[in-house]
């Protein structure tokens, strides 16, 4: 899943909540144009819990896509994303 969203220069971090189906686990990590922020992602348990990247830093104001990657890609596993923002650390 990705977006692209307009920045300015400065450091972020990206907060969301995340759960997994039933007793599956997909770890997800988050990537900001191609590079990854911070480790993988597992959700404990199919309920919502809040989860944060580790900050990173954007040089220069424009457009940069973020992106939840699965580092899972064998059988049916599935992590649920929402309520995801960006802000200052």
């Amino acid at each position: 899943m990705s977006q692209a969203v307009s920045l300015n220069a400065g450091t972020y971090v990206i907060r969301f909540k995340a759960a997994r189906r039933n007793t599956q686990i997909q770890p997800v990590q988050i990537k900001v144009d191609g590079v990854a922020s911070g480790g993988t992602h597992t959700p404990a348990c199919n309920k919502f819990s809040a989860f944060t990247s580790a900050s990173f830093t954007i040089a220069s104001t424009g457009l940069y896509t973020i992106r939840f990657e699965t580092t899972t890609t064998s059988g049916d596993n599935t992590t649920f994303v929402d309520a995801v923002t960006v802000s200052n650390p």
